[in-house]
């Protein structure tokens, strides 16, 4: 099945959509009463991540669409001192404004990404080619996974291994096999990828 994307009027609308999720009083409010709650839960998760993707803690590490940047705040915990947060609104210390579909970051200048919000891409295929592009050879990309899910926020559905493997581009190679690693709110599947080295 191919991936189901959320239809917008404009690029416009989409935006406003997403900032929505941490810009509204009330969710807002909700996700800063949960941010220790939310950041024990990546804490606790990461180890094995750090392990199974073989990372180097004095990396440059960024977190995508990371919300209020309660895994910013694990990662730094866990020795990732470099680490930032990006998102449609800032939330200092842990998120700048970035829009992951056109990354500031200078090509190959990023060590580590991570992210579980792939879904709120409306254009999964140019996000992962954003952070292909950033990615040092030899870089490391994380992704946590919610195959088959799209709530009101969400805005493209991917519902499987295969999906994934269709967008992204030929440098960025799976490393080992995916993994469940538990939930937020929805069964999550971690997969790690690798930016190939060219040789040149």
């Amino acid at each position: 099945m191919a991936v189901k994307i959320r239809q917008y009027e404009n690029y416009d609308q989409y935006i406003q959509h997403q900032k929505e999720k941490t810009g509204d009083a009330d969710r807002r409010l909700r996700l800063v009463q949960a941010f220790s709650q939310r950041e024990s839960y990546f804490l606790s998760r990461l180890k094995n991540t750090i392990e199974r993707a073989s990372l180097e803690t004095s990396g440059r590490l960024v977190c995508l669409g990371a919300r209020m940047g309660e895994e910013v705040s694990a990662w730094r915990k866990l020795g990732f001192k470099n680490s930032i947060g990006t998102d449609l609104i800032a939330r200092p210390p842990y998120v700048v404004v970035e829009d992951f579909h056109n990354l500031s970051y200078d090509n190959g200048t990023v060590d580590i990404f991570y992210t579980n919000s792939i879904d709120h891409s409306n254009d999964p295929a140019t996000m992962f080619s954003e952070i292909s592009r950033c990615l040092k050879e030899g870089g490391s990309c994380i992704v946590d996974f919610q195959f088959g899910h799209m709530g009101n926020y969400e805005a493209c559905r991917i519902d499987n291994v295969e999906d994934v493997k269709k967008m992204i581009p030929n440098c960025l190679k799976i490393v080992g096999s995916p993994t469940i690693v538990g939930t937020l709110s929805n069964p999550t599947t971690e997969i790690i990828f690798r930016k190939e080295t060219t040789g040149d």
